[in-house]
């Protein structure tokens, strides 16, 4: 570690310097065999520690300054080229994600997962398959649809597409604002209004 000592006798400064030691106290026994004493009596001195971290901060930032004030570096491409790196960073680990689910899609018999080449892969045999059936088609697999709970749905508002085809299908004013719990003249507003009847 590196210690910065400043020591003073009296008005003036006997000691003042950097030192490598492993603690405060060798750093101390540094600065007295320096100043050839036996005793630290009548001396006044502080010890601070200097992280080496951030005494490479300091030479980095120094050393960028001088970099850009000579014109061997752009700024602005610096900052770009970081700002990619991040992105391609963060990307890399949704794409791996997205592989990995869609690997496991694929495993299970929901959708066929794809090499990079883009031809299919596989499947993994499924005991639970009927024998000769085709896959299940994306509204057989769709899983019903839960009923948003009554908080949330005061936040976010009525579901008016859903609304729209349970009215749709019903053809029941009464029915649909008791099913969405809302209220049937303003249901009858909205299909006056959107034209649902016709």
């Amino acid at each position: 570690m590196t210690f910065k000592i400043v020591a003073s006798q009296g008005d003036r400064i006997v000691f003042d310097q950097r030192v490598e030691a492993a603690s405060p106290r060798e750093a101390r026994e540094v600065m007295k065999c320096g100043l050839r004493l036996e005793s630290l009596t009548g001396l006044v001195y502080a010890i601070t520690e200097i992280p080496a971290a951030l005494i490479e901060e300091i030479v980095s930032a120094k050393m960028a300054r001088v970099a850009v004030g000579s014109g061997r570096i752009d700024p602005a491409k610096l900052m770009r080229e970081a700002a990619e790196a991040a992105v391609k960073q963060e990307l890399a680990a949704i794409k791996n994600r997205l592989t990995a689910l869609e690997g496991r899609k694929g495993n299970a018999g929901e959708a066929a997962s794809v090499d990079e080449e883009g031809s299919k892969l596989p499947q993994r045999f499924d005991p639970t398959a009927k024998l000769g059936a085709s896959p299940p088609s994306k509204a057989e697999r769709r899983e019903p649809t839960k009923p948003i709970p009554a908080k949330l749905r005061a936040i976010l508002g009525p579901d008016w597409k859903a609304i729209r085809r349970h009215y749709a299908k019903t053809k029941s004013i009464k029915q649909t604002a008791a099913n969405f719990d809302v209220p049937i003249n303003t249901l009858k507003a909205r299909i006056r209004r959107e034209g649902w009847s016709k």
